[in-house]
């Protein structure tokens, strides 16, 4: 008579031991793959939210039918999620392999982001229908900055901000700007740049500039590249950059850090969710185009104007390229109002254009975008 209820409590205790069993290793495997800003994330949750609540579904008998429900929830969201992960991931003609997807960067306080320190070297690969468009290395130093030749005594030093562009996302280490140009103009270079970045981030860099080491190569002149879409970054309308520096003006005009984009009253809070695919695919239906009003446009030229403000601080001279062309050789958005900014300040700057000339595909990764070795060859060599 005591056999069904001794076999029913181990039955019992059995799936206890398995319910905090998969407690702690969902927890601890939704930790590693948050740290690491893991595309897996939000699948790993749901997955163990299903597993958790089946199992409390067997073990409370009481909780049977709620439970037993969410489980049906859990599972309809993990098909929809695993769904647009396979689309992403598995079923993308468009895919970026590599160490470089979910290692390559970590969170700043100041920056929102930045590479994360090495020495260390991460592969890139990007792929459209099974075709290699691209397959490089990205040599990492000990401060998080991407490699550039040794130093030479006795040479003047340039240092390179900027985003993708001036990193030289899909080059090799000795085809991105900075390499090149420490090569042909026998100087010492820095390449600074972090994929993503814009002049927001540029700006916060040179601020905090006087904490990082670099007497081994003070500038004396800093070389900006900018695109007419980074208005767009410094309103904090970029996916990647949740957390960066939000700058804005006061009544008198004075550019101030008023705090992270992560605080603006519009923006979404809740970080977690933002990995979600299905959150994205939700927001890219929903979300209106960005409108750029007259007070962003305000706050952009300060912005750049207080970049100049901070070089001079550091006795460097400032050079800019303004990228107003791409592989479409056909107009920017945003180009004609990001060259009046400048044009209001009085700031010397060079088209890119007027260094490729008409034939701009040439000049450029096909299928990517990004300027390859031949158009920063031809930056460097017409550049005076």
């Amino acid at each position: 008579m005591g056999r069904p209820h001794s076999t029913r409590n181990k039955f019992k205790f059995f799936f206890l031991i398995l319910l905090l069993i998969s407690t702690i290793f969902s927890l601890s495997t939704n930790i590693y793959f948050f740290k690491l800003n893991h595309y897996l994330l939000i699948p790993n949750t749901l997955f163990s939210l299903f597993i958790i609540s089946v199992l409390y579904s067997v073990f409370f008998s009481k909780l049977r039918i709620i439970t037993a429900n969410f489980s049906v929830l859990i599972a309809l969201l993990l098909s929809i999620e695993s769904g647009f992960f396979l689309k992403s991931h598995i079923f993308s003609q468009d895919k970026n392999l590599g160490t470089y997807s979910y290692h390559f960067f970590e969170s700043d306080p100041e920056l929102g982001y930045k590479i994360s320190a090495g020495p260390k070297t991460y592969t890139s690969i990007r792929t459209i229908n099974k075709k290699i468009i691209y397959d490089v290395s990205y040599t990492i130093d000990k401060n998080g900055f991407r490699l550039t030749p040794k130093s030479q005594s006795n040479r003047a030093c340039i240092w390179f901000l900027g985003d993708s562009f001036t990193f030289g996302e899909g080059l090799k280490n000795e085809e991105s700007l900075p390499w090149i140009w420490a090569e042909e103009k026998k100087v010492n270079t820095r390449n600074f740049a972090v994929p993503g970045y814009g002049p927001h981030q540029i700006l916060r860099f040179l601020e905090l500039s006087h904490s990082y080491d670099h007497n081994d190569c003070k500038p004396d002149f800093i070389f900006l590249q900018l695109i007419p879409s980074h208005i767009l970054r410094t309103l904090g309308n970029s996916s990647w950059d949740k957390n960066g520096p939000w700058y804005d003006i006061d009544n008198e005009g004075n550019l101030f850090l008023k705090g992270k984009f992560s605080d603006q009253v519009n923006k979404p809070k809740n970080i977690y969710l933002q990995k979600s695919y299905l959150v994205r695919y939700i927001e890219s239906k929903i979300t209106p185009p960005a409108f750029v009003t007259e007070h962003d446009w305000k706050v952009y030229k300060k912005i750049i104007q207080n970049i100049y403000t901070q070089s001079h601080k550091l006795n460097a001279k400032v050079v800019l390229l303004f990228w107003d062309i791409d592989i479409s050789n056909k107009p920017l958005t945003y180009t004609e109002e990001s060259k009046k900014i400048l044009d209001d300040l009085n700031i010397d700057y060079v088209l890119a254009s007027s260094l490729l000339g008409p034939k701009v595909e040439h000049y450029f990764i096909k299928g990517d975008g990004h300027p390859n070795a031949e158009g920063f060859k031809t930056v460097a060599s017409k550049f005076n």
